[in-house]
């Protein structure tokens, strides 16, 4: 044990270790490890407190989530190591299963909630609330895609500033070139099924844009359902008088 790091000097042949940085890759494993995505390669982000944090789209290959479970970080040692993990076993690279040919990553749980509410026919945003949303939009460059000339603006123009240049047509939602032209995002459109708007991004665009993409709607779904609300009170899961009598009618 050395008090003082001036009384001793650095010789050949010794390792010197240090404290994560911001941008080191470690492996995130959650047991029972049975595929590829049950360990997988994450780029650190040093932050407060004593718990691992990720992004919520990456815990369906873990089969993980937040009563308890406990998973573990490795911290390659060597360059190989470190190139290895980043090339091959960083998230973005199995978003796609190989056993499956389909997504194993998606849009869930708030974001698919603010998706849905977002591509309703009749929602409309003002100037300042459109412009919120797509400031924190990561990656933007500040090129927009529709005129800003005015004082409302869709839902479907918001969710079109996150796609990149990409054609799907499915579960009665069209997109061309980047455009959400109709229909309402739903869990079939964003989901993990075969062919969804996931996997054709990822086919056409490529990882990084699909993880821009997944990464963009998050944000600003987020931020719409601060600027909408989206709350549940014990009134939304009492039974009405009327539906109450109507199951005990077909209870009999």
């Amino acid at each position: 044990q050395f008090t003082n790091r001036h009384s001793f000097t650095l010789e050949a042949g010794w390792k010197i270790e240090r404290h994560l940085l911001d941008g080191d890759i470690v492996l995130f494993n959650r047991q029972p490890t049975l595929h590829k995505g049950s360990i997988m390669a994450h780029n650190v982000k040093v932050m407060k407190h004593r718990t691992f944090r990720m992004n919520l789209s990456c815990t369906p290959p873990y089969n993980a989530d937040f009563d308890g479970d406990e998973m573990n970080i490795h911290v390659p040692q060597t360059l190989e190591a470190q190139a290895e993990a980043r090339y091959i076993m960083s998230v973005k690279n199995q978003i796609i299963s190989a056993q499956s040919n389909k997504p194993v990553m998606s849009i869930i749980q708030d974001t698919m909630i603010a998706s849905y509410l977002l591509t309703q026919p009749d929602v409309t945003l003002s100037k300042e609330d459109f412009f919120q949303c797509v400031m924190c939009m990561p990656g933007w460059t500040g090129t927009m895609k529709f005129d800003t000339n005015k004082d409302t603006f869709t839902g479907h123009e918001v969710v079109s500033m996150c796609l990149p240049m990409v054609n799907y047509e499915g579960c009665g939602v069209k997109i061309r070139r980047g455009i959400l032209l109709y229909g309402q995002l739903t869990k079939g459109v964003l989901g993990t099924s075969h062919g969804s708007l996931i996997h054709v991004i990822n086919n056409d665009c490529g990882p990084d844009e699909c993880v821009l993409f997944i990464n963009r709607m998050q944000r600003v779904g987020h931020t719409y359902l601060q600027i909408r609300g989206f709350t549940l009170s014990i009134s939304d899961i009492i039974c009405s008088k009327k539906d109450k009598k109507f199951v005990e009618k077909e209870c009999k």
